[in-house]
Protein backbone atom coordinates (compact mmCIF):
# COMPACT_ATOMS: atom_id res chain seq x y z
CA UNK A 1 0.00 0.00 0.00
CA UNK A 2 2.34 2.55 -1.03
CA UNK A 3 0.32 5.15 -2.64
CA UNK A 4 -2.22 5.57 0.59
CA UNK A 5 -1.65 7.21 4.16
CA UNK A 6 -5.09 6.32 5.55
CA UNK A 7 -5.46 2.53 6.16
CA UNK A 8 -3.42 3.12 9.43
CA UNK A 9 -5.01 6.30 10.44
CA UNK A 10 -7.14 7.17 13.29
CA UNK A 11 -10.06 6.02 11.61
CA UNK A 12 -8.71 2.38 10.54
CA UNK A 13 -5.83 1.58 12.29
CA UNK A 14 -6.94 -0.69 15.22
CA UNK A 15 -9.37 -2.98 12.85
CA UNK A 16 -6.41 -2.97 10.19
CA UNK A 17 -3.94 -4.21 12.91
CA UNK A 18 -6.68 -6.79 14.37
CA UNK A 19 -6.87 -8.37 10.76
CA UNK A 20 -3.16 -8.21 9.81
CA UNK A 21 -1.96 -10.46 12.85
CA UNK A 22 0.27 -12.99 10.45
CA UNK A 23 1.67 -10.43 7.88
CA UNK A 24 5.38 -10.41 7.78
CA UNK A 25 5.86 -7.88 5.12
CA UNK A 26 4.17 -4.43 5.08
CA UNK A 27 4.67 -1.60 2.22
CA UNK A 28 2.84 1.63 3.17
CA UNK A 29 2.89 5.15 3.09
CA UNK A 30 3.65 6.82 6.27
CA UNK A 31 0.93 8.92 8.32
CA UNK A 32 1.51 11.11 10.79
CA UNK A 33 -0.94 9.88 13.28
CA UNK A 34 -0.68 8.41 16.55
CA UNK A 35 -2.60 5.36 15.54
CA UNK A 36 0.70 4.71 13.47
CA UNK A 37 2.16 3.31 16.33
CA UNK A 38 0.15 0.22 15.61
CA UNK A 39 2.59 -1.17 12.97
CA UNK A 40 4.88 -1.75 15.96
CA UNK A 41 2.17 -4.10 17.30
CA UNK A 42 2.10 -6.86 14.56
CA UNK A 43 3.35 -9.76 16.27
CA UNK A 44 4.88 -11.62 12.87
CA UNK A 45 6.50 -8.40 11.14
CA UNK A 46 9.58 -8.93 9.53
CA UNK A 47 10.13 -6.57 6.78
CA UNK A 48 8.36 -2.96 6.61
CA UNK A 49 8.96 -0.99 3.94
CA UNK A 50 7.71 3.00 4.39
CA UNK A 51 6.92 5.62 1.34
CA UNK A 52 7.03 9.52 1.76
CA UNK A 53 8.62 9.27 5.90
CA UNK A 54 8.70 12.56 6.23
CA UNK A 55 8.06 12.95 10.47
CA UNK A 56 8.72 16.93 10.74
CA UNK A 57 4.92 17.25 11.96
CA UNK A 58 2.12 15.56 13.86
CA UNK A 59 -1.79 15.42 14.10
CA UNK A 60 -1.64 17.85 16.71
CA UNK A 61 0.73 20.20 15.28
CA UNK A 62 -1.15 19.81 11.42
CA UNK A 63 -4.80 20.44 13.02
CA UNK A 64 -3.24 24.30 15.47
CA UNK A 65 -0.17 25.37 13.74
CA UNK A 66 0.60 27.55 16.40
CA UNK A 67 1.59 24.31 18.76
CA UNK A 68 4.27 23.17 16.62
CA UNK A 69 7.17 24.75 18.14
CA UNK A 70 5.80 23.17 21.41
CA UNK A 71 5.51 19.72 19.72
CA UNK A 72 8.53 19.32 17.55
CA UNK A 73 10.76 17.69 20.25
CA UNK A 74 8.33 14.78 19.90
CA UNK A 75 8.05 14.24 16.31
CA UNK A 76 11.20 11.76 16.11
CA UNK A 77 9.75 9.45 18.42
CA UNK A 78 6.49 9.34 16.35
CA UNK A 79 5.91 5.94 14.72
CA UNK A 80 9.15 4.27 16.54
CA UNK A 81 8.50 3.62 20.20
CA UNK A 82 6.57 0.07 19.28
CA UNK A 83 8.94 -1.16 17.02
CA UNK A 84 11.68 -0.36 19.23
CA UNK A 85 9.79 -2.19 22.07
CA UNK A 86 9.54 -5.33 20.04
CA UNK A 87 12.75 -5.26 18.28
CA UNK A 88 11.95 -7.86 15.89
CA UNK A 89 12.06 -6.16 12.46
CA UNK A 90 14.51 -7.74 10.25
CA UNK A 91 14.60 -5.32 7.09
CA UNK A 92 13.89 -1.68 7.32
CA UNK A 93 13.46 0.26 4.27
CA UNK A 94 12.69 4.19 2.98
CA UNK A 95 11.51 5.36 -0.06
CA UNK A 96 11.60 8.74 -0.65
CA UNK A 97 10.94 11.39 2.15
CA UNK A 98 13.55 12.70 4.87
CA UNK A 99 15.37 11.17 8.09
CA UNK A 100 16.83 13.01 10.29
CA UNK A 101 19.73 12.19 12.63
CA UNK A 102 17.17 12.01 15.41
CA UNK A 103 15.42 9.58 13.58
CA UNK A 104 18.59 7.60 12.56
CA UNK A 105 19.28 7.70 16.49
CA UNK A 106 15.78 5.78 17.21
CA UNK A 107 16.72 3.36 14.70
CA UNK A 108 19.63 2.21 15.85
CA UNK A 109 17.91 0.99 18.80
CA UNK A 110 16.24 -1.61 16.67
CA UNK A 111 19.55 -3.80 17.03
CA UNK A 112 17.59 -7.06 15.32
CA UNK A 113 17.59 -5.13 12.04
CA UNK A 114 19.95 -7.44 9.42
CA UNK A 115 18.86 -4.93 6.04
CA UNK A 116 18.41 -1.02 5.96
CA UNK A 117 17.98 0.60 3.27
CA UNK A 118 17.59 4.19 1.74
CA UNK A 119 16.35 4.75 -1.42
CA UNK A 120 15.72 7.97 -2.58
CA UNK A 121 15.46 9.48 0.66
CA UNK A 122 17.40 12.70 1.99
CA UNK A 123 19.33 12.19 5.30
CA UNK A 124 21.53 14.52 6.86
CA UNK A 125 23.75 16.39 4.85
CA UNK A 126 27.16 15.42 6.39
CA UNK A 127 26.51 12.21 7.89
CA UNK A 128 28.42 10.79 10.24
CA UNK A 129 27.25 6.71 10.05
CA UNK A 130 28.24 5.37 13.83
CA UNK A 131 25.22 7.00 14.89
CA UNK A 132 24.03 3.07 13.41
CA UNK A 133 27.12 1.55 15.06
CA UNK A 134 24.77 -0.22 17.86
CA UNK A 135 23.06 -2.45 14.92
CA UNK A 136 25.36 -5.35 15.43
CA UNK A 137 23.27 -7.69 13.45
CA UNK A 138 23.37 -5.19 10.28
CA UNK A 139 24.49 -6.94 6.97
CA UNK A 140 23.23 -4.61 4.47
CA UNK A 141 23.46 -0.83 4.43
CA UNK A 142 22.20 1.09 1.13
CA UNK A 143 22.54 4.91 1.67
CA UNK A 144 20.79 6.38 -1.53
CA UNK A 145 20.41 9.73 -0.65
CA UNK A 146 23.14 11.05 1.31
CA UNK A 147 25.68 13.64 0.37
CA UNK A 148 28.46 13.35 2.01
CA UNK A 149 29.80 10.96 4.54
CA UNK A 150 31.98 12.05 8.11
CA UNK A 151 35.36 9.49 7.57
CA UNK A 152 36.05 8.95 10.78
CA UNK A 153 32.81 8.75 12.36
CA UNK A 154 32.14 5.96 9.80
CA UNK A 155 34.88 3.89 10.21
CA UNK A 156 33.28 3.16 13.72
CA UNK A 157 30.24 1.21 11.89
CA UNK A 158 32.81 -1.15 10.49
CA UNK A 159 34.10 -1.79 13.94
CA UNK A 160 31.46 -2.53 15.59
CA UNK A 161 29.09 -3.93 12.82
CA UNK A 162 30.89 -7.31 12.00
CA UNK A 163 28.33 -8.76 10.57
CA UNK A 164 28.08 -6.02 7.80
CA UNK A 165 28.52 -7.41 4.55
CA UNK A 166 27.54 -4.69 2.05
CA UNK A 167 27.76 -1.25 2.46
CA UNK A 168 26.73 0.68 -0.39
CA UNK A 169 26.82 4.35 -0.99
CA UNK A 170 25.45 5.62 -4.06
CA UNK A 171 25.90 9.23 -4.27
CA UNK A 172 27.58 9.97 -0.98
CA UNK A 173 30.95 12.06 -1.24
CA UNK A 174 33.71 11.89 0.79
CA UNK A 175 35.58 8.76 -0.22
CA UNK A 176 39.17 9.05 0.44
CA UNK A 177 42.12 6.55 -0.35
CA UNK A 178 42.87 6.65 3.53
CA UNK A 179 39.19 5.93 4.26
CA UNK A 180 39.26 2.96 1.92
CA UNK A 181 42.92 1.95 3.37
CA UNK A 182 41.22 2.59 6.65
CA UNK A 183 38.15 0.21 5.70
CA UNK A 184 40.63 -2.57 5.04
CA UNK A 185 42.74 -2.44 7.85
CA UNK A 186 39.59 -2.79 10.08
CA UNK A 187 38.39 -5.75 8.51
CA UNK A 188 42.13 -7.34 8.53
CA UNK A 189 42.92 -7.04 12.31
CA UNK A 190 39.25 -9.01 12.80
CA UNK A 191 39.59 -12.43 14.78
CA UNK A 192 38.75 -14.60 12.57
CA UNK A 193 39.02 -13.18 9.59
CA UNK A 194 36.43 -12.20 7.32
CA UNK A 195 35.23 -15.59 4.95
CA UNK A 196 34.09 -12.87 2.21
CA UNK A 197 34.87 -9.25 1.31
CA UNK A 198 32.98 -6.49 2.14
CA UNK A 199 31.24 -5.29 -0.82
CA UNK A 200 31.23 -1.44 -1.31
CA UNK A 201 29.44 -0.04 -3.85
CA UNK A 202 29.01 3.65 -5.48
CA UNK A 203 27.05 5.03 -8.35
CA UNK A 204 29.03 5.85 -11.70
CA UNK A 205 30.49 8.99 -11.27
CA UNK A 206 31.61 8.49 -7.70
CA UNK A 207 32.82 5.05 -8.69
CA UNK A 208 34.82 6.27 -11.52
CA UNK A 209 36.77 8.95 -9.74
CA UNK A 210 37.69 5.80 -6.79
CA UNK A 211 38.94 3.85 -10.08
CA UNK A 212 41.51 6.88 -10.76
CA UNK A 213 42.82 6.78 -7.71
CA UNK A 214 45.96 4.68 -6.77
CA UNK A 215 46.48 2.32 -3.38
CA UNK A 216 49.88 1.65 -2.06
CA UNK A 217 49.09 -1.90 -1.37
CA UNK A 218 46.36 -4.55 -1.97
CA UNK A 219 42.75 -4.66 -0.50
CA UNK A 220 41.96 -8.44 0.19
CA UNK A 221 38.99 -7.31 2.30
CA UNK A 222 37.19 -5.43 0.19
CA UNK A 223 35.22 -5.67 -2.95
CA UNK A 224 34.11 -2.90 -5.01
CA UNK A 225 30.83 -2.33 -7.37
CA UNK A 226 29.09 -0.01 -9.68
CA UNK A 227 25.64 0.97 -9.35
CA UNK A 228 23.13 2.02 -11.78
CA UNK A 229 19.27 1.41 -12.33
CA UNK A 230 17.30 0.31 -14.77
CA UNK A 231 13.69 -0.09 -15.85
CA UNK A 232 12.32 -3.53 -15.42
CA UNK A 233 11.37 -4.31 -19.15
CA UNK A 234 8.92 -7.13 -18.17
CA UNK A 235 7.15 -4.13 -16.26
CA UNK A 236 7.39 -1.16 -18.60
CA UNK A 237 3.75 -1.77 -20.14
CA UNK A 238 2.26 -1.56 -16.91
CA UNK A 239 3.95 1.65 -15.80
CA UNK A 240 2.87 3.24 -19.04
CA UNK A 241 -0.57 2.02 -18.60
CA UNK A 242 -0.20 3.80 -15.18
CA UNK A 243 1.51 7.07 -15.98
CA UNK A 244 -1.55 7.50 -18.78
CA UNK A 245 -4.42 6.53 -15.76
CA UNK A 246 -2.40 9.21 -13.49
CA UNK A 247 -2.37 11.56 -15.86
CA UNK A 248 -6.38 11.43 -16.37
CA UNK A 249 -6.65 12.70 -12.25
CA UNK A 250 -5.86 15.25 -9.97
CA UNK A 251 -5.39 13.01 -7.23
CA UNK A 252 -1.67 13.09 -6.60
CA UNK A 253 -1.06 12.70 -10.13
CA UNK A 254 2.79 13.98 -9.48
CA UNK A 255 3.40 11.64 -6.64
CA UNK A 256 2.11 8.91 -7.99
CA UNK A 257 4.12 9.26 -11.51
CA UNK A 258 7.02 9.21 -9.13
CA UNK A 259 6.09 6.17 -6.84
CA UNK A 260 5.54 3.90 -10.02
CA UNK A 261 8.78 4.86 -11.38
CA UNK A 262 10.97 3.94 -8.49
CA UNK A 263 8.78 1.25 -7.97
CA UNK A 264 9.80 -0.34 -11.46
CA UNK A 265 13.08 0.61 -11.00
CA UNK A 266 16.14 -1.91 -10.26
CA UNK A 267 19.71 -1.34 -9.29
CA UNK A 268 22.46 -2.99 -11.63
CA UNK A 269 25.54 -4.00 -10.22
CA UNK A 270 29.13 -4.49 -11.56
CA UNK A 271 32.01 -5.46 -10.27
CA UNK A 272 35.29 -2.99 -10.34
CA UNK A 273 38.70 -3.49 -9.30
CA UNK A 274 40.90 -0.46 -8.17
CA UNK A 275 44.79 0.18 -8.79
CA UNK A 276 47.24 -0.48 -6.60
CA UNK A 277 50.72 1.06 -7.02
CA UNK A 278 53.29 -0.58 -5.34
CA UNK A 279 56.16 1.40 -3.62
CA UNK A 280 59.80 1.00 -5.22
CA UNK A 281 62.54 -0.08 -3.37
CA UNK A 282 63.98 3.62 -3.50
CA UNK A 283 60.65 4.63 -1.90
CA UNK A 284 60.30 2.54 0.93
CA UNK A 285 64.06 3.41 1.90
CA UNK A 286 63.06 7.13 1.64
CA UNK A 287 60.02 6.57 3.33
CA UNK A 288 62.26 4.41 5.83
CA UNK A 289 64.34 7.61 6.71
CA UNK A 290 61.29 10.09 7.58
Amino acid sequence: MPNDPQPLSNKYAFEMVENLKNVEELVIEFNPCKSWQLIGTLPKLKRLELWDFVSHECELCLEDPNSYEACRSQHAMLFFDELRRRNQLEELIFSDGYVSEQHLLRISELTNLQRLKFCRASLPGFLSLDVLKNLINLEELHLDGCNKINVEGSLELIRSCQKLKILLFWFAGGITVNFITEVNDILSQRQPSPVEPLTLGFYKHPAEDLWKLSFEKPLPFLKFMTLTRKFVEAEEDYLKREEDIVSQTDVQGDSLKRKFSIMNMLSDQKEFEIKVKLKSKSEEKRGGKM
